[in-house]
């Protein structure tokens, strides 16, 4: 649906969304929320005041889209304290699945030729691969990564848990499907200039993220050319075409979320460039800082659709 059929006007001022709406019932929302950095801070778990913000929104009747660039199992952890249903993209997009029963809606992923065209970069700073479509397990080639990073990369394994299998090059992946291809980089490194190069000369989605384990380091996660959290997004609205939607999110992974959604909101410490193209960003306090531009928002849909 055309935001023009719900919204005639919206703008953003001092920390104030303003609506002049033809009505829109909190009911017909589409929340989608990334998740570390905007739902979940500081690697921590969901706090309650979240958890019942997002319990509240259910309630009144919004769809909601959990959408990371972290794995399933990762999120499906995260989330499990949370009692209604929902939906996660994992990988940035990458699959889709419904909760809880766990059914997969929708999946693009890589296969093991996709990786040609970022063989040179994998060489060169070496990756993790992350198989799809089941086990999760993860491949690394430990010759290829400096000290430095694979040092950081042995105290990532350690928080996450993950299951890694040591490969000696692309060549010998051992699965046949591939969520993502991360690849781990410094800031001088000019990781946007490779997140750009892969997309504009490949088909393939590379978006670029910080570290949630180090402001240092920042990651390319390269995935197959359908997988994105924006497409993720867009998925889900043709299966609920009457939804208006709303996305947040604070990094690059972010941009065509809040591109492909109605309303967009940028995290206070997102890049310039995602809080320039965000219709709102949201404030810099407060432990929740995403909690009040959503209510706001949702507070103005719904009176619209109340003096109906």
């Amino acid at each position: 649906m055309s935001i023009q059929k719900k919204v005639i006007s919206l703008y953003y001022r001092g920390n104030v969304v303003i609506f002049k709406t033809q009505g829109c019932p909190v009911s017909k929302i589409l929340l989608c929320l990334d998740l570390d950095g905007t739902v979940v801070m500081d690697r921590e778990p969901l706090s309650e005041k979240m958890c019942e913000f997002l319990e509240k929104c259910h309630t009144k009747g919004c769809t909601l889209l959990f959408a990371t660039g972290r794995t399933v199992t990762w999120s499906l952890e995260t989330l499990s304290v949370l009692s209604f249903p929902f939906f996660l993209a994992a990988y940035n997009g990458a699959c889709t699945i419904s909760c809880p029963e766990r059914k997969i809606m929708r999946s693009a992923f890589l296969s093991p030729s996709d990786l040609n065209p970022i063989i040179p970069f994998v060489d060169r700073y070496g990756a993790l691969i992350y198989e799809g479509g089941g086990e999760e397990r993860v491949f690394y080639t430990p010759s290829l990564f400096s000290e430095e990073i694979f040092t950081h990369l042995t105290f990532r394994k350690e928080q996450q848990r993950e299951e890694w299998h040591e490969i000696t090059s692309l060549h010998d992946l051992p699965c046949p499907l591939i969520a993502s291809v991360r690849l781990f980089l410094f800031e001088d490194d000019d990781a946007d200039e490779i997140s750009t190069t892969i997309e504009e000369k490949t088909s393939l989605c590379a978006p670029l993220m910080k570290d949630v384990f180090c402001e240092s380091v920042h990651v390319v996660q390269v995935t197959a050319s359908g997988a994105s959290k924006g497409q993720a997004l867009q998925a889900l609205r043709r299966e609920h075409p009457s939804l208006l939607s709303i996305a947040a999110g604070d990094d690059m992974n972010d941009l065509d979320m809040l591109r492909a959604a109605d309303f967009g909101i940028a995290m206070p410490y997102a890049p310039l460039r995602l809080r320039e193209m965000a219709h709102a960003v949201a404030p810099s306090f407060g432990e929740d800082p995403l909690i009040e531009p959503l209510q706001r928002v949702m507070e103005r849909m719904q009176e619209g659709e109340e003096r109906r």
